[in-house]
């Protein structure tokens, strides 16, 4: 048994991350604390099965930056076609290698140190796909105390062992000693790190997989909206900053699952110029309405008067002024009166 350095050791975390989240930083977090080169590798499938893969290589790195909180550095560049091979990281180490004094910080440390030589190459894979439940198969099946070989043999007949094998460690991620690594043998093969799945808790309820996520993101908990279940997850409030990527996160899974998405503040602008508009709408009837209200308050009724006239009278005896008011029955009467005396 030869003790492996940390310094020696690379740690690739393959993943759908379908979106990248909190479960998955967890574990990022748990390798970072552990080894210091740690790099995220995914891939950029062109599946029909959208509900599964509804986001691309260039969205699942920008959440993985932006909200998922994993430094830039740790990120493969480029989608991979298979997941569990060291190719790309030692060509991309090999190349970085070359121009590593042109390369910013911290990049040009973490480069430096690793030494291609004598390198050891882990992948870790989450409890969850090495021992599921739900009767899928796991990710990779390793015998009890021997290497897992392949189907071909070397020219004396021997099959010939894998390039992956399982670590055999006496105290798990307590130090990078491994009880079926030497020298020899951490060149020969890469090795597989069983790493622990986090449970973890979105408004109340418990998530151990993306694809619980996905559907809460659809269908979110009674009094509660996407945009909640997206704060939640990542720990943020949407800002002016990060809202395109809610968005998107969000348009993508609907659309994944057939479902029409609209704006969430497109929603917001068109909602205020409808309270708006119907605010505006509301105050001029009232007023109109009060206009119209006033008007009928100085409105008098019409009412029909009789017609009257007035005859002063002056007497010259006592110089007094006597006013009489001559109503409709009054004029007849005197007319009468008149006529009379003519005719006599």
């Amino acid at each position: 048994m030869s003790v492996i350095t940390k310094k020696d050791t690379i740690v690739i975390y393959p993943g759908r991350f379908q979106p990248f989240h909190k479960g998955h930083h967890d574990v990022y977090r748990f390798l970072k604390e552990r080894y210091e080169h740690v790099f995220i590798v995914t891939t950029d499938t062109k599946s029909k099965d959208k509900k599964r893969y509804p986001f691309n290589f260039k969205e699942k790195i920008n959440i993985m930056k932006n909200l998922g909180r994993v430094e830039e550095s740790d990120i493969y560049p480029e989608p991979v076609s298979n997941p569990y091979s060291d190719f790309y990281i030692k060509k991309y180490i090999r190349e970085l290698k070359s121009k590593v004094d042109s390369l910013p910080e911290p990049l040009q440390s973490k480069i430096k140190s690793i030494n291609l030589s004598n390198l050891l190459v882990l992948f870790a894979i989450s409890d969850k796909d090495m021992n599921p439940t739900d009767g899928t198969r796991p990710r990779f099946v390793f015998p009890e105390d021997d290497l897992v070989y392949t189907k071909k043999t070397n020219n004396k007949g021997r099959p010939i062992p894998a390039k992956i094998q399982k670590v055999k460690s006496r105290k798990r991620f307590q130090n990078t000693v491994f009880n079926n690594i030497s020298l020899n043998t951490n060149i020969n093969y890469n090795y597989v790190l069983t790493v622990p799945t986090n449970i973890f808790s979105v408004l109340g309820e418990n998530i151990n997989s993306a694809t619980q996520l996905r559907t809460m993101i659809i269908s979110p908990p009674k009094g509660f909206t996407s945009i909640n279940v997206l704060e939640a997850l990542y720990d943020t409030k949407v800002n002016n900053e990060n809202k395109h990527i809610f968005n998107l996160i969000i348009k993508k899974i609907k659309e994944a699952y057939g479902i029409s998405h609209r704006n969430s503040n497109s929603n917001t602008h068109r909602n205020s110029n409808t309270h708006r508009n119907s605010n505006s709408h509301r105050n001029s009837n009232t007023h109109r309405n009060s206009t119209k209200i006033q008007s009928l308050r100085n409105k008098t009724p019409k009412t029909k008067t009789k017609k009257t006239s007035v005859i002063t009278k002056t007497n010259h005896t006592n110089n007094t002024v006597s006013i009489k008011t001559i109503t409709p029955t009054l004029r007849r009467s005197r007319r009468l009166s008149i006529l009379s005396k003519q005719v006599n």
